[in-house]
């Protein structure tokens, strides 16, 4: 399915000013399958495709999710092999995951930021502090990050978004909607046809 909550995230960004690239591995490179010496099968876009993306499209900051914490191992990959590209490279981890345990995010040095919880506006915020140069405690919660002196900073999230309508809705250009039709994993045995968009 869609990646909804990279989408509603990219969403805000775009009716911030900001211009985004939505790249979801598993589907851009679903044909991909891949097995390690342990027998361990995944599929997806390579490093080197994520390589080329980030070369491509060339941004200042990436942010990558992580839902699951069988998928924190690669998700610390991801993050590694994007400071591996560009070092300069602002790297924001978010999803459940992170929200959950941000510190050992943090322990690897390739991720710069975490951000927990909803991220529609906290990405944003900090997007916007960090372009001002404002210090992040003075009006952020729901983020963590390493200091100057090398001390991990986790700051609550406390705030939410009360009005969803607030929200600029998931745009679905910014993905290729027929790959995940015609990849047609149901997230349900019931769907009447292969062609299901999913609504959070």
């Amino acid at each position: 399915a869609e990646p909804l909550g990279l989408l509603y995230i990219a969403s805000s960004l775009v009716s911030a000013g900001y211009e985004v690239d939505v790249f979801d591995m598993a589907c851009e490179g679903y044909e991909n399958l891949m097995v390690d010496d342990d027998g361990y099968v995944t599929y997806g876009s390579s490093m080197s495709d994520l390589v080329d993306r980030v070369a491509y499209f060339h941004p200042d900051l990436v942010g990558v999710s992580c839902m699951y914490t069988a998928r924190e191992s690669i998700t610390l990959d991801v993050c590694r092999e994007l400071k591996r590209c560009n070092g300069d490279l602002v790297v924001v981890a978010g999803g459940l995951s992170p929200t959950t345990n941000p510190i050992k995010f943090l322990d690897g040095g390739v991720v710069d930021y975490v951000v927990m919880n909803e991220g529609e506006l906290r990405l944003r915020q900090l997007i916007e502090n960090l372009n001002q140069g404002v210090r992040l405690e003075h009006d952020l919660d729901g983020i963590a990050y390493v200091d100057n002196l090398g001390d991990k900073v986790i700051i609550p999230a406390h705030s939410i978004v009360h009005d969803l309508d607030s929200l600029a809705l998931p745009d679905r250009h910014m993905v290729n909607m027929e790959k995940y039709f015609s990849i047609g994993v149901p997230f349900a045995p019931f769907a009447r046809s292969s062609r299901v968009g999913h609504v959070l």
